[in-house]
């Protein structure tokens, strides 16, 4: 006897309808699943026979014996269903857990299967990873040991979505894939459209959209080839978003408007509301039509509405509020929030939570501001009070958006994924920061802006201290603090914080035109001082003009073909441009003795800013007036000081040779091209070997060169040295998942592959080491840059210091061999003297300078971390 059946389908997460407006963000959308007829179902004709022992076992007679628990097990079944696809994902697990231990104790292992599969797709969208692959893995491993293909192919499937949503692009496709060969081995059409799809959405998220449309298009195919309207809408929907990515907005609203045509002739109501959502999302951004995407926005939410589908209500109410705010109907657009509040945390929604919380009081902060600027005689009829109150209550929806997101930063697994989390976090900061400083709150807003720095890195710095792996609670700075750590490193702190414009702000991140630098300088004696620079004032771009000085330095790249070469007129334009933008401000408030220390604490674009380069009115460079740092945070200096605190400190003239790691042209491994498709072998650096043994003869030690200095060379002794310097190519997008497949900590170093490594020693694997370096020099190619987010710049130099190092020398743009050369070497004999590190920078930067008078030869480094 067979054991009975449930008769359902896998679920199916083609998460195809992403915004282009960067706040709705449509969820996973599923298949049509037959309901439960509660009849006996025969096995599936690829199944394995059940064995003697499973036959003659007592499960058949007991569930015929127990039919109401059968049933109450299948509408659970359903009910999780219901619950996923009205993105009720918290309820759907209660359903299917409860489903899943009926079946275990009746042991119906077949749909037991099934469920761990599902429940692994909506852990997956609970943003719970470990339970997500966990569970799935265990769906498929039983579904395998059962020989049922079509549930093992659905389990991939799933998983593959798992691993999309954890960025891990590489495992997504390949399980997509084996999903796709049983699909197509089994003949099951529809599925392999389905995967089809799946695979399109991955290709697009890895940027590669001449696959994903080719994907896409298959999936199209089939599903006209079947008269599946319902996948065919689906797939016209995932077209419109690759395109939305592609900013080519013509061909993504026409294929939105397709997905529409179609679900309405269908009568698919839930796929008519998400179409009309994402023409919403269309018009809002890319058009401008703003009538138009309110009417679109209010049909999805009738829809949703009558549908009972919260998340999607919740999504159109927030989307309202958003256009309503550019009605300047304030009262409107607040109500509109709330009523979108209330839907997100009916069903456990954080993070679209405090997304809508952050745009409430964006809408509170603007509303205040045009009743104080645009509406004079309105503001004179209104109470003080009402204003107050409009800043009060913005402050308090930041401060619980917040918390929220730092509840769900507890929950991710990744260094990565906790990134991306707070690129979303970065913004609700810098509202929190305008708030304040609208209330005359300089020092609140100064540790707002501290709270709002690096909280991913900051996380990954306490829980490497603290010998653990989940991510470590972070405690703010207060302002006190603040002032303890200038005293205690006798030191200038300025910390930088980019205020963008509104249409910055409604993408959730920090990029493209900023509005105004809030500046704050902390003295040694621990006096705080704060200035505001409007940037329409200067009629520049900032992030333009941080790109154009590092072009016009830019010469010729350490092996590589030389770049463009700048006239000097539009060099000093530029510099001369930054030195009045951010150092004319607060020029009062810096240090009077060129040799005491002022640590640059920047954000966003200013992370590039060649800092020493810059030229005051008088024509000097920066560096010749002050000895200059760069941090992230100032948090993390303190994490790193702290951490430092611990190992024996010597200064460098006690250091022997064995407390040296010195490396130069290593038998360079060959990387992934992007752009050929091909695997491609990294150019020999000879300026850099001669640089490495220029080093090394200073301090008697013999340098790891050519084959000697392979990958597990420099493992074993990384942890180990106090001073390690690195001449060889640093690839800065490598990690990306372009070039790797996996969307990691992008960075990587180039050492001489072995026959346990390839050679690419990358920023990831590097945060996972235990560092004792007082110093590590990347005298490589634009080690000092990397992917630009809300913690700041994800890349080598954030690794090392995580790793524990406490002071990292990395280079903004590709550097000369000569000068790096003389520099590097001067700046040894520097620190060998008794000068501190940025001392010794500074005097082998103004040295070098006498000869090579060009910027591009001296001023590419810059110095992270802590004074001594």
């Amino acid at each position: 006897m067979n054991i009975l059946r449930s008769g359902y389908q896998q679920l199916w997460k083609l998460s195809l309808l992403v915004s282009c407006s960067g706040w709705l963000v449509l969820g996973p959308m599923t298949t049509a699943l037959p309901a439960f007829s509660g009849s006996a179902h025969s096995e599936k004709a690829d199944r394995e026979p059940l064995s003697q022992e499973e036959e003659t076992a007592p499960y058949p007679n007991r569930l015929a014996q127990n039919i109401e628990e059968i049933e109450q097990a299948a509408q659970l079944f359903q009910a999780g269903l219901s619950y996923y696809n009205a993105s009720q994902m918290t309820a759907a697990v209660a359903s299917w857990q409860q489903a899943l231990a009926i079946y275990q104790r009746l042991g119906e292992r077949g749909t037991a299967a099934e469920i761990l599969a599902n429940l692994g797709l909506a852990y997956s969208a609970l943003s719970d990873y470990t339970a997500a692959v966990d569970l799935g893995q265990q769906g498929l491993d039983l579904a395998r040991a059962l020989g049922d293909r079509t549930t093992a192919s659905n389990a991939l499937g799933n998983l593959g979505s798992t691993f999309r949503n954890l960025g891990d692009y590489a495992n997504a496709i390949a399980y997509q894939e084996e999903a796709l060969s049983i699909k197509q081995s089994l003949g099951e059409r529809q599925a392999e459209g389905y995967i089809l799809g799946n695979l399109g959405n991955a290709y697009k998220l890895l940027g590669l959209y001449e696959q994903a449309l080719d994907y896409q298009n298959q999936s199209l195919a089939i599903a006209r080839e079947l008269g599946d309207r319902t996948q065919e809408s689906l797939v016209l929907g995932n077209l419109g978003a690759i395109y939305a990515d592609q900013e080519n907005y013509v061909d993504a609203i026409d294929a939105y408007e397709r997905s529409l045509s179609v679900s309405q002739a269908i009568n698919n109501l839930r796929l008519e509301s998400y179409s009309l959502a994402n023409l919403g999302n269309a018009h809002h951004a890319f058009t401008r039509r703003y009538d138009t995407a309110e009417a679109y926005y209010l049909q999805s939410l009738n829809i949703a509405e009558a549908t009972g589908d919260k998340w999607l209500a919740a999504k159109s109410l927030g989307s309202l509020g958003l256009i309503y705010e550019e009605f300047k109907d304030y009262p409107k657009a607040i109500e509109f929030y709330d009523r979108a509040l209330v839907l997100f945390q009916s069903i456990g929604e954080r993070e679209w939570t405090a997304k809508t919380l952050n745009n409430r009081a964006h809408t509170l902060l603007v509303w205040h501001e045009n009743t104080q600027e645009a509406n004079p005689l309105q503001a004179a009829l209104l109470t003080d009070k009402f204003l107050t109150d409009k800043l009060q209550a913005a402050a308090q929806s930041l401060t619980d958006a917040t918390q929220l997101l730092d509840q769900l930063r507890q929950t991710l697994t990744t260094d990565a994924s906790r990134v991306s989390l707070f690129d979303t976090q970065v913004m609700t900061y810098n509202l929190l920061q305008q708030v304040l400083i609208a209330q005359d709150k300089p020092e609140a807003a100064l540790e707002a802006s501290e709270a709002g720095r690096s909280r991913a890195f900051t996380s990954l710095l306490l829980s490497q201290q603290a010998g653990q792996s989940e991510p470590a609670n972070t405690e703010p700075l207060t302002v006190a603090d603040i002032q303890h750590f200038a005293q205690q490193q006798n030191a200038t702190l300025v910390e930088y914080a980019i205020m963008p414009n509104d249409d910055v702000i409604h993408q959730g991140k920090i990029h493209g035109k900023a509005e105004e630098l809030f500046i704050w300088v902390i003295s040694p004696a621990g006096k705080v001082d704060f200035r505001r620079v409007r940037l329409d004032e200067y009629e520049i771009n900032l992030a333009a003009t941080v790109a154009d000085s590092l072009s016009s330095i830019e010469k010729r790249s350490r092996g590589f073909r030389p770049a463009a070469v700048a006239t000097e007129n539009t060099q000093v334009e530029h510099l001369t441009a930054l030195h009045e933008i951010l150092i004319e401000p607060v020029a009062d408030l810096l240090p009077t003795q060129a040799t005491d220390a002022v640590i640059f604490v920047a954000q966003g674009e200013l992370f590039s800013v060649p800092f020493p380069a810059l030229i005051d009115p008088q024509g000097d460079y920066l560096i010749e007036n002050h000895t200059i740092l760069t941090a992230p945070s100032i948090r993390v200096l303190q994490l790193a000081e702290r951490a430092q605190a611990s190992k024996p400190h010597r200064p460098m003239a006690a250091l022997n040779r064995d407390n040296f790691l010195i490396v130069g042209n290593p038998d360079m491994p060959s990387v992934w091209d992007a752009t050929s498709r091909q695997t491609i072998p990294l150019a020999e650096l000879p300026g850099a070997e001669i640089e490495a043994t220029t080093v090394g003869a200073l301090f008697g030690h013999a340098p790891l060169l050519n084959k000697s200095a392979t990958e597990q060379a420099v493992r074993q002794r990384l942890s180990t040295a106090r001073v390690v310097h690195l001449a060889t190519h640093g690839l800065l997008e490598y990690g990306n998942p372009e070039d790797s497949g996996v969307s990691d900590v992008p960075g990587a170093i180039a050492l001489t592959p072995d026959d346990k490594h390839d050679g690419l020693l990358t920023a990831a694997e590097i945060s996972t080491l235990s560092l004792t370096a007082e110093l590590v020099v990347l005298s490589a190619c634009d080690t000092g840059l990397g992917q630009v987010t809300g913690d700041g710049v994800v890349g080598l130099s954030r690794s090392l210091l995580g790793a524990g190092a406490a002071n990292v020398v990395v280079s903004l743009w590709a550097v000369p061999d000569a000068p790096t050369a003389t520099l590097m070497s001067t700046f040894y004999e520097q620190m060998q003297q008794g000068k501190s590190k940025a001392q010794a920078l500074r005097a082998a930067m103004l040295l070098t300078l006498q000869e090579n008078p060009d910027p591009s030869d001296w001023a590419a480094f810059m110095l992270i971390g802590q004074t001594d």
